[in-house]
């Protein structure tokens, strides 16, 4: 590293387009608010088994000398320390499932993009099942782009007619009436129409080609990780982060997704996060 410059530097030699931040809290719902209580008293229970300690429980759930240590200090059998360092990890990643799938998020961030009509957006999250229901949420305006698109099976208009769904470890194609059928099943129930598989790999790269387009009114891409690095869409103006980590080097990357230079730009970035939560400690 020979030098380092600052965004601040970076915005003034026009180097990247202005842009502001905002750090948005969304309110749990009394149900939300009441599961991630839950969780939280579970995390609570467990995690003082280990006296607060991270790396005393992560030696435990990996070492069975550890829990004896830990044992021999409680009282406890060496196994139901281990009982403990397991749920305690369980309920870390329960806790981030729930806070990374917020309904909540889904009608702040579609929200956001109703009121900004003549913005282009992409969205953040750490899940793809979040991505994909929230790029439903908004409708025709977006596409979804991750590493986790399902197979679909679309007519020579590209109509999605059926998704891939596993049904006892087979795959099977699921029409929008909720029917089941094989790919020769299927064929035969729509004989008037021409249908193809539409797979991860080609669905990424129809979904990129429509949003880069500028002809479609697709105006959002809604993506998990896929896209924190190395995508390039000058046209961007806002993003929206549903959720992160605690990693600043992602929270860079995102940012730089949507402050690549354009003459005259000023983008702006929101962070959502659940007030009172992990979500907020993430942020911080």
């Amino acid at each position: 590293i020979i030098d380092k410059v600052t965004l601040d530097e970076a915005k003034s030699n026009n180097w990247v387009s202005d842009f502001t931040i905002y750090n948005l809290a969304i309110e749990l719902s009394d149900e939300e608010q009441r599961l991630y209580n839950k969780m939280t008293n579970k995390f609570s229970k467990y995690f003082g088994t280990f006296n607060w300690d991270f790396d005393l429980a992560m030696q435990c759930f990996s070492n069975d000398d550890a829990c004896k240590r830990v044992a021999s200090f409680l009282g406890w059998d060496p196994q139901a320390v281990k009982i403990h360092a397991v749920q305690l990890f369980r309920v870390i990643q329960d806790r981030k499932f729930f806070l990374y799938n917020l309904d909540s998020k889904i009608k702040v961030a579609k929200e956001i993009i109703d009121r900004f009509p003549d913005r282009i957006f992409i969205t953040f999250s750490e899940s793809t099942e979040f991505a994909e229901r929230l790029a439903e949420e908004i409708g025709d305006e977006a596409v979804a782009y991750h590493s986790n698109l399902t197979t679909l099976v679309v007519d020579d208009k590209k109509k999605v007619v059926a998704k891939a769904v596993k049904v006892d470890k087979r795959t099977k194609y699921k029409d929008n009436s909720g029917n089941l059928y094989t790919w020769d099943q299927i064929k035969s129930a729509y004989p008037n129409k021409k249908l193809s598989l539409l797979g991860n790999k080609r669905r990424k790269d129809l979904a990129i080609k429509r949003f880069k387009d500028g002809r479609t009114k697709i105006r959002a891409v809604s993506t998990a990780k896929a896209l924190d690095e190395g995508a390039n869409f000058p046209s961007l103006s806002a993003s929206i982060v549903t959720s992160g980590s605690s990693k600043t080097r992602q929270s860079i990357q995102r940012l730089g997704r949507m402050i690549r230079y354009q003459e005259g730009k000023s983008a702006f970035q929101v962070e959502l996060y659940a007030k009172g939560t992990q979500d907020e400690k993430w942020l911080i």
